[in-house]
Order: structure tokens, then sequence, then C-alpha cells
């Protein structure tokens, strides 16, 4: 007892001291599709961890810790944006967005919070193993959210093959000496399935995990004198089954087998139940390499483990898997897809010599959206913690001080038939079928569970406990923002009966105005070279700024109306160009173009919105100027009047860059650069910018003028 209380006044005393000396490195090792079975420091009988259970011998295992959503992309999104799935950007899967259709629905700038948070605490990110936040090139690329180096799978589907033609080094694309085949295949109907010959055509030369860790080694040795936050999605387990042959042998004939020939998704394998243990140990010995190196470099004890999963195992022997062998589960109901506990209560471990008390455990339920602000006040930057996130520090916890309990757990998901589930202390509320198709066969359901009594979800006991199924009912509804990209029926349904009337477009949003000095023409300095402001009411805003800030400098212009959608533009920019000479043009559509109508639709829709851009750009790029385009600024999430979604300025600012980017025009990010300080700045429930807001935005459009100039 004497020993142990002298550690926690140890530990005390080192969290207090962090602040004032190096901040420490971070390591986040995410597997993929790892169930909480699947590590021998939680149960796993045939097949060992090592590696990783040196984590948990050296740290401290969570026991009730749960992924951010039940399947890849909606819970990395959690992780890294501190907000859970009702707020969330991501809710589900949705790939076919990149150029080629490689890579995910892209997160818009400034959503991945904790990225963004360590780089301005001077750490530098690397990013090593599978996005799937957002093509390459995108907003939500790893590069355009903090990360100063990214090595791997940008897209989920590319990453079902461990042997791929190609991986990304930041936004260069590196070419592998593997020959391409589909990562979704069956074996002829004539083919041996016991020859390995058969199964030759499902491997290559280069096995993108080894190249990944070489890579994610190379990262720590390359910043090893500055803090480092090294993020490491590793793709293993998730299928498809491929291993290098070194790694199969090892568990050659330890299990019984029956050839997967394909049929079920990704590839075949003619021993799959060794190739899945084999590549959780490969992984294993990777972690172990990360561990040896920290320590070989002296940076052992100010060094931060995290290990974790993206969310629970497979199901239904998907793609030769057979979880029900490994127990991959460790009893729990559900797989990955579900919110039963299998689904994604999954294994975390955090070890940090000489802070966290080894080998302790901890039941306190925590989740991926806490990960934010508990590293931050680890690291002795709590105060930095962001607004507008759902997560709870649980560094007490990792200090070994008591913690209240978490007030709740909330998760949804659009996918799989439609989910929510609320976790309070021992309460589970699971809702299910509430995506279903008009008419269709399954009706929503809603479960309760006592876990405490009933730990694999056995006994469905909501109609002995309808107060507690109240509570929590009224937990799920209040905790989400529904999300136009991810709508979930019976939950819409309601508002979607009554849509809030969209006043009719205001007269002064497009009337010229003659009283505002910002809308005023200017004489010219014929010495100085002529620049013109293309905008809606916040470039209005920001007009006398920015000729503040370029006095001397340049003539600054800008059109003598709110410039309303690209519709107006089209029609009024050959008028608002005229026959002078334009040596800058600063441009912005957008904030009109995504407004909802009455009948329900935006002003301008995102294809024609497209086209039309694309129109305009050509006609400005004809008078010879340099042209900058301004990304449309955030607006604020509840009610509008006229109504706009937060969601669509990510998705209408994506469409624009997309045409910037083939015409090479310059992009002034002024949506990244407004986001973090928005609630300062911006008018309450207004898309509009206060007086000091106005000229902040003023400073990085006059930065970016006064950069073309000079180049």
């Amino acid at each position: 007892m004497k020993i142990a209380l002298q550690f926690c006044f140890t530990v005390l005393l080192t969290f207090i001291t962090v602040a004032e000396s190096r901040r420490p490195n971070i390591v986040f090792i995410l597997a993929d599709d790892l169930g909480y079975g699947d590590l021998s420091c939680y149960g796993q009988q045939k097949f060992k961890t090592p590696n990783i259970d040196r984590l948990a011998a050296e740290g401290m295992k969570f026991t009730a810790h749960y992924s951010g959503n039940n399947v890849c992309a909606p819970s990395r999104c959690t992780l890294m944006s501190g907000k859970h799935p009702g707020h969330a950007y991501i809710r589900n899967n949705r790939g076919g967005i990149g150029e080629g259709g490689e890579g995910q629905e892209p997160v818009p700038a400034g959503e991945l919070k904790l990225p963004l948070t360590l780089k301005l605490q001077g750490y530098t990110l690397g990013g090593f193993g599978k996005w799937g936040l957002g093509p390459v090139g995108s907003m939500g690329d790893p590069n355009h959210q903090g990360f100063d180096r990214f090595y791997g799978y940008n897209c989920q589907a590319v990453a079902h093959n461990y042997y791929p033609t190609h991986l990304w080094s930041n936004d260069t694309r590196i070419v592998l000496n593997n020959h391409k085949f589909a990562a979704h295949q069956k074996l002829p109907a004539d083919a041996d399935l016991n020859s390995p010959a058969a199964y030759a055509q499902f491997s290559g030369n280069d096995y993108a995990p080894d190249l990944i860790g070489k890579q994610a080694l190379q990262f720590i040795r390359e910043n090893k004198g500055r803090p480092f936050f090294l993020y490491y999605p590793t793709t293993v387990p998730h299928l498809a089954l491929q291993v290098p042959e070194d790694s199969l042998k090892e568990f050659e004939g330890r299990f019984p087998e029956t050839p997967y020939p394909g049929g079920r998704g990704y590839l075949p394998h003619r021993t799959p139940r060794a190739a899945y243990a084999a590549m959780i140990m490969r992984m294993d010995r990777e972690v172990g390499r990360v561990l040896d190196l920290v320590k070989e470099l002296g940076l052992d004890e100010n060094t931060l483990f995290v290990f974790t999963s993206d969310n629970g195992p497979l199901y239904e022997e998907l793609g030769g898997t057979d979880t029900e062998f490994f127990n991959s589960a460790a009893g729990f109901r559900g797989r990955k897809g579900s919110f039963y506990e299998g689904g994604f209560r999954v294994p975390c471990l955090v070890r940090w010599k000489g802070k966290i008390l080894p080998g302790t455990t901890s039941d306190r339920v925590t989740g991926f959206e806490d990960w934010l602000p508990t590293l931050l006040d680890l690291i002795g930057a709590k105060a930095q913690t962001p607004g507008g996130i759902d997560g709870i520090s649980f560094a007490p916890i990792l200090r070994g001080e008591k913690q209240e309990a978490r007030p709740f757990l909330y998760r949804e998901s659009p996918g799989y038939g439609g989910q929510q589930c609320v976790r309070v202390n021992d309460w589970k509320l699971v809702r299910q079928n509430l995506n279903a198709a008009p008419n269709a066969a399954k009706s929503p359901t809603t479960e309760l569970y006592n876990l405490a009594t009933d730990r694999n979800e056995t006994t469905d006991v909501a109609a002995q406990n309808p107060d507690v199924v109240k509570k929590l009912v009224a937990i799920a509804r209040e905790q989400r923002v529904p999300a136009k990209l991810w709508p979930i029926r019976a939950l819409d349904t309601a508002e979607a009966a009554q849509p809030p009337a969209a006043k009719a477009a205001r007269v002064s949003d497009f009337a010229d105005n003659d009283t505002n000095p910002a809308m005023r023409p200017i004489t010219d300095d014929p010495k100085l070279p002529r620049v013109l402001l293309i905008g809606d009411s916040i470039s209005i805003g920001y007009t006398l700024e920015v000729r503040k800030l370029l006095a001397g400098k340049a003539n600054v212009h800008r059109i003598p109306v709110n410039g309303g959608p690209t519709t107006r533009g089209v029609e009024q920019v050959d008028k608002w160009l005229g026959t002078g000479r334009w040596d800058v043009i600063h441009f912005n559509w957008g904030l009109h173009d995504l407004k909802i109508m009455t009948n329900g639709q935006h002003q301008v829709e995102l294809a024609q919105y497209e086209a039309n851009l694309r129109q305009l750009v050509k006609k400005m790029k004809a008078t010879g100027a340099k042209l900058i385009w301004a990304s449309t600024t955030p607006v604020p999430e509840g009610k509008l009047n006229p109504p706009r979604h937060p969601v669509d300025v990510s998705r209408f600012n994506e469409a624009a860059l997309r045409v910037m980017k083939e015409a090479g025009v310059t992009v002034n990010d002024l949506y990244a650069f407004a986001l973090p300080k928005l609630s300062e700045i911006q008018l309450p429930s207004n898309v509009h910018f206060k007086p000091a807001g106005s000229a902040e935005l003023a400073k990085p459009v006059a930065n970016s003028i006064s950069a073309a100039l000079r180049n």
C-alpha cells in the first residue's frame, strides 16, 4: 500500500510538471476490425500477442472502451473530431468520391480537431496506414487536416488488398512492385482447393503493412528531437486474408482448416484460420518494433502509447474469417456493423512509463470522442481543448485518481438497417431497423439490456423498465442532429414532414446598395494595379478593411451589388468585368447557391453550381487576371432564416475546389480560417460576421492578393 501511494504521488508530480518540460510524444496505434478477444491480454487462447501484451503489463487496460462507430470511416471521424456520431460529420462509409473513385466522403476543412489542435501545440504529425476521411487533394486529405506526413492507403477500398499497385506518400502516388488484381474474387470451379499454386495469384512482392511499418519507424527517427504524434492506423486484420509465407508457416497445421474458395467476399485462402492468426501476429511484431525503437532512442519515458481498434470483428465467416473459432468478440453479442457490445466494445491499452501505474485495469466507460480532451489534458494543454466537442477527458483515471461516471455514451448509424444506442451506467438501449424502406417487413425495435447482469445482451428488459427506456430514448433524441448526407428514416420522418419554411430571398440580398460605402465606386491611382472583389454579403463586409490593408499597394474595386448565387454571376459577370484591365480577381460564390428554398431545394443545386463555376472561371481567366477563389465561410448549426445546412457548405466547397484545381486557380481557404474562431467572430445564429470578424477575414484576403501581385 505504501509503495502504491508513493507511486501515485510521483505520478501526480510528473503530470504537474509535464507542461514545463518537453511535451510527450504520442503513439496512437489503431487496429482494423480487431475484436475485443483478439489479443492474448484480453483472453485470446489460439495465438499470442506478446508485444501488445507489454502495453497492458506496463500500463492500463480498459474493459469498457467503445470505438467511435461500428464501421471504419465514422469511427475514425469520431476519434479525430472529438464528436460522437450524432454530431460528427462522417456517420457511415461512403466511397467512390475521389479521382478514379479512390477515396471516401471528405471531412471539411478544420473538422479534425485532434490533429489540428496538436499541431498548434507544436507537434509534428505523421499518419501511417489507412486514412478513409477524404481523397488526396480534397479538404479531407490528411495534409489538409494537420498531418505533416502521410504514407499508406488513402482509400479504404484500395486497402482491401494487402498487395496493392500503389500507396500514397502525401500527395505522391508510390507505385509498388505488385501485379494488379481485384480484391474480391472466387477460385474457378475446377481449381484444386488444397494446392498452394491455386492461390499464388493473390499475393505479390510488396506487402503494404511492411512498407508502412518501415515508414512509421523512419518518422520516429527523423523526429526524435521534437514532440511527435504518430498515428498508426494499420489495416490489420481487416480483409482480405493475405500475409507473407514466412508468417503463415508459423501457424501451418496449428488449426483445423477448410479452404475458402471465395464467394463470401474478398479473396480465397487455402488456410484462412492460419492467415488470420498470422496477420495479427505480424502486426504484433510491428508494434514491438515501435516499442523497441522508442526505447533505443531514449524516448521511452516521454512517449505515451495507445492501442485500440476501430470496431469489432467480422461476422458470418465473411471473406473466410472465423471469428467464432477464435472467440474474437470474447463472447459478446454482435459483430462489426452492430451496436451490440461485440460490434464496438474494443480493446484499449494505454502505457506511459513512470506516469501510468503498470498492470492496472479500468472499467470506466470511455469512447473514441474522449481521446481529444484526454490527450490534451495529459500533455498539459487542457486549456486548449476546443469547444463544440462531445469527448470527456479520462486523464484522471490514467493518473490513478477517482472520476465521476460518464453521464452517457451515444452512438448512431444509418447503416446496417439504421441504429441507435445509448449507455447510461449499466443500462444499454439498442434501437434497430430505423432506416428500413417504407413498407419494409422489418419495423423499428427498441431493446433494453442491463449489462451488469447480462453482459452478453441475451434478455431484453425494455417492457419491465419503461421509465428507463423513456429516459434513454430522450437522450438519443437530444443527442442527434440530423445530417443530410446520413438520413435515418424513422428518426427524420417527423422533421421531414414539417420542413422549415424558407422565406423568399430578400430584395436586399441582391439589390444594388448605393448607401453602403463598400459598394461605391473608387477612383483609380494609375500607378497601382487593379483588383476586383466579387462576392456576396460576406465580401461586402470585409471590402473596406481590405482597401485599408492594401492602401498604396492596389486599387481595390468590388462589384456594385451582392454577387448572389452563381446564376446571377453567369448573367452579370460580363458587365462586372467590363473592358478594363484587372490584375487580380478575388471571388466567391456559394452562400446563396446552397440556400434552401421553400420547395426544399437548394437555390442552385450542386451539379449546376459546379457547371456555373466552370463557366465563370473561364470568363474571368480570359481577362488575363490572376484569380483567387475564396471558399465559402461556415454557417452555424441550428435554425437559420433562410435555412442553410453546415454539411452543404463543405459539399459546395468541395465542388468548387475541384473546379479551381482543374483551372489552376489559387485558393484562399476562408472556411478553414474562420472555423476555429467562429463563435468569436460570427454573429449568433447568423451566417454574417461581427465587424471585428469581417476585419479578421480581410487579413487573409489582403494577404492572398498581395502574394498574387508579388508573383
